[in-house]
């Protein structure tokens, strides 16, 4: 009887790489995002002459360059002597998203840029909870990435992700203006416009309603929660819970919109 040894590679030995390393990812662009944000919170129409980033993207070109120069410890990952909870806890679930994606679908080209888009949206996440604003130069890539898989074949057929674009962006956009008829004020931004579009390029628009079902309601959830706790406020930022709930369906439900 002669004894035969088996030696490959470990049970999740490439999802464990691969976690890893948009672990690494989401810690870099939590830092970008955080130094982002900063710039952009005194960006107003008072304030923008003697501001160094003059929009949304120059702001988010800035934290860009000052996150690739100070790499793991860009200034604005340490409020104080500590670092900020959102670079682990952004790195942490990027870990965990890329992981749960490869351990479903394998990895391959589409699993990585699936798991792009989730740190992609919660770098806007990060950026618009802590400044009120999404910037293009995010959002308009991630619509267009979102395309061109979808024409390559790898994602959904590229029917359901113009589609997703044209009812995510239109639904919004008609709310905003029945919102402004009925209100006589903005109830929202156009980032979110885009941002919802971009989400639509990704999973199509099925897939699309369920994600703002879950943004509506985490939303709600959350509005009742500050209003229990300080009191009512008029407004809050949309975006953190557009991608929440994009996050949910890109790898919660990933045969929903990949056909799987």
């Amino acid at each position: 009887m002669s004894l035969t040894l088996y030696v490959g590679t470990p049970a999740y030995g490439w999802e464990l790489v691969f976690a890893i390393a948009y672990a690494v990812l989401g810690w870099f662009c939590a830092g970008c995002s955080l130094r982002c944000a900063r710039l952009l919170r005194p960006l107003t129409r008072e304030t923008a002459g003697r501001c160094a980033a003059k929009s949304p993207e120059d702001a988010a070109f800035i934290a860009l360059c000052g996150g690739v120069r100070h790499w793991l410890r860009p200034r604005s990952m340490v409020v104080g002597k500590r670092l900020h909870w959102l670079v682990p806890a952004t790195a942490a679930l990027s870990c965990f998203c890329a992981f749960v994606l490869a351990n479903r679908i394998g990895v391959t080209p589409v699993c990585a840029l699936l798991a792009l888009a989730v740190v992609v949206l919660l770098a806007l996440a990060i950026i618009d909870a802590r400044s009120g604003l999404l910037p293009d130069v995010l959002t308009l890539p991630l619509l267009w990435l979102g395309l061109a898989l979808a024409w390559a074949g790898g994602g959904v057929t590229l029917h359901d992700a113009v589609a997703g674009v044209m009812v995510g962006y239109g639904f919004l956009y008609g709310l905003f203006y029945v919102f402004r008829i009925v209100r006589g004020r903005e109830g929202m931004g156009h980032g979110d416009f885009k941002l919802v579009a971009a989400v639509g390029a990704w999973v199509g628009p099925l897939a699309l309603a369920q994600a703002l079902l879950v943004a509506c309601v985490l939303a709600v959830l959350y509005a009742i929660g500050c209003t229990r706790a300080a009191g009512f406020s008029s407004s809050y930022p949309f975006g953190p819970f557009v991608a929440a709930g994009a996050i949910v369906v890109l790898t919660g439900l990933p045969g929903l919109h990949l056909g799987l």
